[in-house]
């Protein structure tokens, strides 16, 4: 259950991780950690993770 990117930003502890909130087709909003292993060479490296729960509407998302 990946989404549609609704929003990008930039952020985590070095200011240079990339990050989205993506909205699922029930409705709902994640944020999600844009490839958090970038540069690393391992079999998952391309992976987004999500690093929230689900938001009921963009607003909450943006606030977490």
């Amino acid at each position: 259950m990946s989404g549609v990117v609704v929003k990008s930003f930039v952020g985590g502890l070095t200011g240079t991780q990339r990050y989205s909130i993506r909205k699922h087709a029930n409705g709902t909003f994640q944020i999600y950690h844009d490839n958090p292993f970038e540069g690393i060479n391992q079999p998952y490296k391309d992976d987004d993770r999500p690093v929230s729960g689900l938001f009921a509407d963009l607003e909450s998302a943006e606030r977490n």
